[in-house]
């Protein structure tokens, strides 16, 4: 990541924060050089230029945004050094955030990119890039495109693991419901609504439980208007209060997660009204429908699709209202309203999207009621509908895992978005193999978010877990142990034994107790923790098959290995049955039976085992992985003891600099590959 980048960024979170002063120039997006930043397609490049772009979107700057991710997708189009494994999941996550920006054609062009660079062999990357295309074209009203990505996605799952495909089924179950109810899909409402429920279980107050939650009240709503049911239609409004209002206080007033569960809610208290005849009612929900546009349009900007069908659901209603009152003047005014929300329509979402339709249909039908002279309040065959906004396809402003906590009403949302991404950026940094660089980035965010948001807010927390969990990993077990311990406290207070926090907290724990010098301990926490894990989630879920993993582990470290041994060989037919052969754990399983292949005594197979491990974890991985550099340590020291002494030895010494760079100068490893070297 270049330090042009990296000041673009900082200039336009500052101005975010603290406001842009009189005068001050926009940060300036056009030096930086992005065929040098995406030149690898590194995760963190991507995440940092798709978190410039919300910046700069929150700074009314969407067209810079847009334009942004528009030539960064090019970039990656266009270039031949970086591996399709890459540039697919790049492209992805550019799109995603073109979506979340409104621009939809934008979107489709990267994602149609990124499905013709697709490799077949990667099924579950195919999958989630095509149901990713679906959800755009969808949203564009593209029906017929949108059923065949759809399709499609769902072929390259045949086989997978429902637990791994969640949230790819939980994306084409919104794209199913939105087909059926433009009665362009196969599926009915209620088919739609049921994968939804069986893919979309809310678990907690987080930006996505929050976003579930909304999707399947609309879906509640839409079921209870197609029957006529009145009363489930008010039991519906009444669960969208209380999710206004959950997310209200964990999110932010204006978060826009909020803010669409806002416009849902709106919308479906005038249906409700307008349904019932309540005319006195339907008032004050047209006063609700346009401030619920007003506060869209600040939040997201006025060219968000959801702000426009915000607009174009308020003038819609304004004139059923003034039908409903017999008002000529309130017609009038409708029609100005509804005049200028087709034209925004029109510009923004095309002529053709359903929702340019009906709102030009509506005003042509008011019109033509005005200079007939008919009376409004008849009927003509013509009536408006006020549609609910599609909520249900749309992806979560912000997906991480967020912990609940009453401190976390007070968030701002400038402050929680940009801390927020500030911690995700962390995260796939440490992930893609930059652990001290991760935990330098989560102990400055933990002192920060200390001060702007308190101990106990969710964000905190959340810092302070991966402090404990990347010291831990930067080889400072012992002190990651005190960490997680008093950490462990907290959470038990606050959540529980039963929250997924909790659970990742205490497999933490177990890890660094082993990596103390305690195994006996690891092996009876891990135990507890896929004992739990078993009974809470099954034995066939990711979690389980991971304390599982832990457990044969630190087992085998206590000597049991050749016993271990078969016990690993029946997990990995697991793993790879769940996860498919290419996950962070499926390989994880292969190096321990590498691993303990060499410790019961025979290293000419283990070194035949790690060999090709180590080609297929540099694949997936990168070649500067964590994972893929200790493989590739165990390669070059077996070489060098069992079939090439020089070749070995060169290949000890030309992963030194590495290992310094990645893990740092201290670190456990790297200080075992140097004794290596140095006995060479």
């Amino acid at each position: 990541m270049t330090s042009v980048l990296e000041d673009v960024v900082a200039e336009a979170e500052q101005q975010v924060l603290e406001g842009r002063p009189t005068g001050t120039p926009s940060p300036s997006i056009s030096r930086i050089p992005l065929d040098e930043v995406l030149g690898v397609a590194a995760p963190e490049t991507v995440d940092r230029l798709c978190y410039l772009a919300v910046l700069l979107a929150r700074l009314h700057q969407r067209g810079e945004a847009v334009g942004l991710l528009q030539t960064s997708g090019a970039s990656l189009g266009r270039s031949g050094a970086v591996p399709a494994l890459l540039k697919v999941p790049a492209l992805n996550r550019l799109a995603v955030t073109l979506t979340s920006l409104g621009a939809w054609n934008a979107a489709r062009e990267l994602l149609l990119d990124a499905v013709r660079a697709c490799p077949e062999s990667r099924p579950l990357l195919c999958a989630r890039t095509y149901a990713d295309l679906a959800a755009v074209e969808v949203r564009a009203a593209h029906f017929d495109a949108a059923w065949e990505a759809a399709r499609r996605a769902r072929t390259f799952l045949a086989g997978q693991s429902p637990e791994v495909a969640r949230d790819v089924l939980s994306l084409l179950g919104g794209v199913d419901l939105a087909l059926a109810r433009a009665g362009a899909g196969v599926s009915s409402v209620q088919d739609a609504a049921d994968v939804m429920r069986s893919v979309v279980p809310p678990d907690g107050d987080t930006v996505a439980s929050l976003a579930a939650l909304t999707g399947r009240a609309v879906l509640a709503f839409e079921e209870a208007r197609q029957g006529t049911d009145h009363r489930r239609m008010r039991e519906v409004i009444d669960v969208l209060h209380i999710v206004v209002c959950r997310a209200a206080a964990s999110l932010g007033a204006e978060h826009p997660q909020t803010v669409v569960a806002r416009v849902n809610l709106a919308c479906a208290e005038f249906e409700w009204a307008r349904r019932t005849g309540d005319t006195h009612r339907m008032l004050s929900c047209v006063a609700g429908l346009r401030a619920t546009a007003d506060v869209a349009a600040s939040v997201l900007g006025a060219e968000h699709p959801v702000a426009v069908s915000a607009l174009t659901n308020h003038a819609t209603a304004s004139l059923e209202s003034a039908r409903a009152e017999q008002s000529e003047e309130q017609l009038e005014e409708a029609l100005r309203q509804l005049d200028v929300a087709t034209q925004h329509s029109q510009a923004v979402l095309g002529s053709q999207h359903p929702l340019s339709v009906l709102a030009a249909g509506t005003a042509r039908a008011g019109h033509r009621l005005r200079t007939a002279g008919s009376d409004p309040t008849e009927p003509d065959g013509r009536g408006t509908t006020v549609t609910l906004i599609r909520t249900v396809v749309s992806d979560p402003w912000h997906p991480d895992e967020e912990l609940v906590s009453p401190q976390s009403a007070a968030l701002d949302l400038a402050t929680a978005g940009i801390l927020g991404e500030r911690h995700r950026i962390a995260s796939r940094i440490g992930n893609a193999g930059n652990a001290s660089a991760a935990l330098d980035l989560f102990a400055r965010l933990e002192s920060e978010c200390r001060t702007r948001l308190g101990d106990n807010a969710p964000l905190t927390l959340r810092a302070r877990h991966n402090v404990a969990y990347w010291t831990g990993v930067c080889g400072r077990a012992p002190h990651a142990k005190q960490l997680s311990l008093r950490l462990l406290r907290v959470y038990h207070d606050l959540f529980g034994n039963e929250h997924r926090a909790m659970r990742l907290l205490r497999d933490d724990l177990a890890r660094w107790s082993g990596e103390s010098g305690d195994p006996g301990e690891a092996v009876r926490r891990y135990a507890d923790l896929r004992r739990d894990t078993d009974l809470l989630l099954g034995a066939d879920h990711p979690e389980t098959l991971l304390a599982r993993h832990n457990t044969l582990y630190w087992t085998a470290v206590q000597g049991a290995r050749a016993h271990v041994l078969s016990r690993f060989a029946g997990l990995l037919a697991d793993q790879t049955r769940i996860n498919g052969p290419d996950h962070p754990h499926t390989l994880a399983v292969r190096h321990n039976i590498a691993y303990w292949t060499e410790a019961k005594g025979d290293p000419r197979e283990a070194l035949g085992l790690f060999t090709p491990l180590l080609h297929d974890r540099t694949t997936a991985l990168g070649r500067e992985h964590p994972h893929t550099l200790l493989n590739a340590f165990h390669v070059a020291r077996l070489t060098r003891h069992h079939e090439d002494a020089s070749a070995g030895t060169a290949e000890l010494t030309g992963l030194l600099p590495v290992f310094t760079r990645v893990f740092g100068d201290d670190h456990p490893w790297t200080r075992r590959l140097r004794r290596e070297i140095e006995a060479s």
